[in-house]
């Protein structure tokens, strides 16, 4: 008799226990969050800034973007790492400057296998005001500083010891690829967080010099140059000529960009992820297709790599045009170095033309032989063009270009800026296309320094934002 009552005694612990262990089981065979992205409660964000959820397991990503909620809302992609782990919304439309931002990710979100997601998350982070990084030398070696596009306090991100030569913005404004410079005159790729200025090395390059890098529109890789460092007389090193490569920042990989032995420089990336850089060596333009495997060669006697329209369609780049009517100023332009002293020579300039990829069709956007224009810099959402003008007849020259604007078809082209002895260059524009940053410097003025300004589009708002700045990249 005991032994029959102990064993109905124990059946039910037993079958409790069984109960308890499938639902451990499932507990923990069930998808859960391992960490997010922005951290909870960071501020001063990126307008852009992406939200990153990181999974202990393959997620279905639909079940995720169903469960996953935004406030204030905005329109944006979904993107998944290549094990299905990580899922990333990247908006499209900025987040409004100062929001706060709450992320909500409700249970029930399913596993790869068909499990739920037990538990939700719920965060929230803030917006900071628009930024401008830029260079600046301060007396000492150049390094990336930010201001407020407001006015304010600059601060520091990076502390090369030997300088800064250059530097890119990724797609999300969040971080900036630069070119460290070493000790013997070559220098490496590396990447700082715009937030917080946390620094990492993304590619080291011994015996050479790396530069010029540019984010493809995923992020996934960087198009840069690469040179090598050539010993000369009396041991200076100088660099050699460049030439494209290819940075994989998840393998970590690196490859140079055919042909072999061509010096191939200034690499631009459009929105859908056209490779386009300048071949000296042929002197012509050429975009890449790296998914179809297509090359585009585009005819380009000027030198100049120029930039992408806002929809990735077309090359807007300066191009030489010939023409009969010499100028008559004695400026020292390219225009009357070739005119000489014959005003019926003929003389060339600098005009901005638009090539489609597909078709190589061609428009002319510069009106009027007597004048040079370049730096086309088109604004994000295509409603104008920047770019510098110089005029070449007597009665118009200055010795600095002029910030000018223009429809995307070359029409209602006006000047933003009259101040002849300053020469405007490096153009960037608001994400909202409503306002510019700019380098200007005094041509006429010895040992002066470049400075950083801002104006809205409409002429209005024009003031100082930097001295000593240059090289200006909108961080929104």
């Amino acid at each position: 008799m005991w032994e029959r009552r102990a064993t109905r005694g124990v059946t039910p612990f037993v079958a409790l226990g069984v109960l308890i262990g499938l639902a451990a089981t499932f507990v923990f065979a069930s998808p859960r969050t391992v960490d997010i992205s922005p951290v909870p409660n960071a501020a001063g964000l990126s307008s852009l800034t992406p939200i990153t959820i990181a999974f202990n397991q393959p997620m279905d990503t639909a079940s995720v973007e169903a469960r996953l909620r935004v406030a204030p809302e905005t329109e944006g992609d979904y993107a998944v790492n290549a094990d299905g782990k990580i899922v990333r919304f990247v908006p499209r439309v900025a987040w409004p400057e100062g929001a706060t931002v709450v992320v909500s990710l409700a249970a029930g979100a399913r596993s790869a296998r068909g499990l739920p997601l037990l538990v939700g998350r719920t965060w929230q982070f803030s917006i900071g005001a628009a930024r401008i990084a830029y260079l600046a030398d301060s007396g000492g070696p150049a390094n990336i500083l930010t201001i407020p596009l407001a006015g304010g306090e600059a601060m520091q991100l990076t502390r090369a010891s030997h300088g800064v030569l250059d530097f890119a913005a990724s797609p999300d404004g969040t971080r900036l690829a630069y070119a460290a410079v070493r000790d013997d005159g070559g220098s490496d790729l590396r990447a700082v967080n715009a937030n917080d200025g946390g620094d990492v090395e993304l590619l080291a390059c011994p015996g050479e010099g790396c530069r010029a890098a540019q984010w493809s529109p995923d992020a996934r890789l960087i198009a840069f140059e690469r040179r090598p460092l050539i010993r000369g007389a009396g041991g200076k090193t100088r660099v050699g000529e460049p030439r494209t490569w290819l940075l994989d920042l998840t393998a970590g990989e690196a490859w140079p960009v055919p042909p072999e032995g061509h010096v191939t420089a200034a690499p631009r990336w459009s929105a859908a992820g056209l490779l386009a850089y300048y071949d000296s060596s042929e002197q012509m333009l050429v975009v890449v297709d790296l998914v179809a495997r297509q090359t585009t060669l585009i005819a380009n006697d000027s030198g100049e790599m120029g930039a992408w329209s806002s929809d990735g369609l077309a090359l807007i780049f300066a191009d030489i045009v010939f023409t009969t009517d010499a100028p008559t100023t004695g400026s020292t332009t390219a225009a009357t170095a070739t005119a000489g002293s014959d005003p019926a020579a003929p003389a060339f300039y600098s005009h901005l033309v638009q090539v489609e990829v597909a078709t190589r069709a061609r428009q002319e956007l510069s009106v009027g032989p007597l004048v040079e224009d370049a730096g086309a810099a088109p604004a994000p959402l295509g409603a104008w063009i920047a770019f510098g003008r110089k005029y070449l007849d007597a009665a118009r020259w200055t010795p600095g270009r002029q910030l000018w604007l223009m429809r995307p078809d070359g029409s209602n082209a006006h000047a933003l800026t009259d101040a002849g002895d300053y020469h405007h260059s490096a153009v960037v524009w608001s994400p909202d296309g409503r306002r510019v940053v700019f380098t200007r410097f005094n041509i006429a003025s010895p040992g002066a320094s470049p400075e950083l300004w801002t104006v809205n589009v409409d002429g209005s708002d024009a003031r100082l934002l930097v001295e000593r700045g240059y090289l200006p990249t909108w961080l929104p």
